[in-house]
């Protein structure tokens, strides 16, 4: 085989390969390399959601993402609609911010959570000061546990204040069914009015009106 010929073998199926384009990867890794992309879940409808919570801050990101997403799991426990996706239409926006407590150590806590209630239009609808009990490492770390407590422990304040915002219920009051009247029954013996006799012969109209 000459040289051309046998140069030509060696770079057809190079060729060939390039033309068919990128080879399907399904278990390829994120161009991050930040592990293997997830599906997300779709969100809520627009108009049903109640509560938007966002990452809580003060703390490292990823961190602020899983606290968010316990919290709304917690309340949609509560049958309360939450979640965490960005540019959700929701009534309520709640957000937290996390501090080590540094400043009083007689409290149990290793770290304190602001949670904001604000509405719609950014108005306040409520504040709520949460104590996280644990270790330090745990909370640097992300314990599941831990957070899975705090989204507990949040869920009862925010889902209260939630509910003390809510407008009053417009439907109208339940029909109340109207009973009969029950007959009264007079005390004593009755009273019978008789009028006078006319008309009887004699004696007759005296003594027939005293019978």
């Amino acid at each position: 085989m000459t040289m051309p010929r046998l140069l030509f073998a060696l770079f057809l199926p190079l060729m060939l390969l390039a033309a068919c384009g990128q080879v399907p990867q399904p278990f390829a890794k994120a161009p991050t390399g930040g592990g293997y992309v997830a599906p997300e879940a779709p969100p809520p409808p627009e108009d049903s959601v109640l509560v938007r919570v966002h990452p809580v801050t003060g703390t490292a990101v990823p961190m602020g993402r899983l606290l968010a997403q316990a919290v709304s799991d917690a309340l949609n426990g509560r049958n309360l609609t939450a979640t965490t996706q960005p540019g959700s239409d929701a009534r309520f926006e709640l957000r937290g911010h996390a501090r080590i407590n540094d400043d009083d150590p007689r409290l149990p806590y290793v770290a304190l959570i602001d949670w904001t209630l604000t509405d719609r239009g950014g108005g306040p609808a409520g504040l709520v000061t949460q104590g996280v009990e644990g270790s330090r490492w745990h909370w640097d770390y992300g314990d599941p546990r831990m957070i899975r407590s705090v989204a507990r422990g949040a869920a009862g304040p925010v889902g209260d204040l939630v509910a003390r915002d809510m407008p009053p219920d417009s439907s109208p009051p339940p029909l109340i069914p109207r009973r009969a009247a029950e007959p009264v029954v007079a005390k004593g013996p009755p009273l019978v009015r008789v009028a006078p006799v006319t008309g009887a012969p004699g004696d007759g109209n005296g003594a027939l009106t005293r019978a």
